[in-house]
């Protein structure tokens, strides 16, 4: 059983792809890539989307956004009532300019203000 800390970090499948088709662009060692995965699979909390986060992303690709990825993290944090944290500041002006709801949205910045300090 993990071990629960003061946060709890999911992930998910799809972000685990995303860096998947980065590193495969790179010179990497297997072993500590192996070694990595493995502790997020044993130290996170994973986090698939629901059927309606699915519908979600898509709808919202077909609105014009080009992420599937970035959509469906955001999607499954939104139906599971979850935070994403992310870098990506067009997709949180996408999601504005949508009018969908952004406060499942923390952008890095956001977070490193508000948790420095701790």
């Amino acid at each position: 059983m993990r071990k629960r800390r003061e946060v709890e970090i999911y992930y998910s499948p799809f972000s685990l792809l995303e860096a998947l088709w980065k590193l495969a662009k790179l010179d990497y060692d297997p072993s500590v890539v192996e070694t990595g995965l493995s502790l997020v699979e044993e130290e996170l909390v994973p986090a698939d989307p629901t059927p309606r986060g699915y519908v979600k992303a898509l709808e919202l690709k077909r609105r014009g956004f080009r992420d599937l990825v970035d959509l469906l993290l955001y999607a499954t944090a939104l139906s599971r009532g979850l935070l994403l944290l992310t870098r990506d500041a067009q997709l949180l002006s996408f999601l504005a300019d949508e009018r969908e709801d952004t406060g499942v949205i923390l952008l890095e910045e956001e977070f490193a203000r508000r948790y420095a300090q701790r």
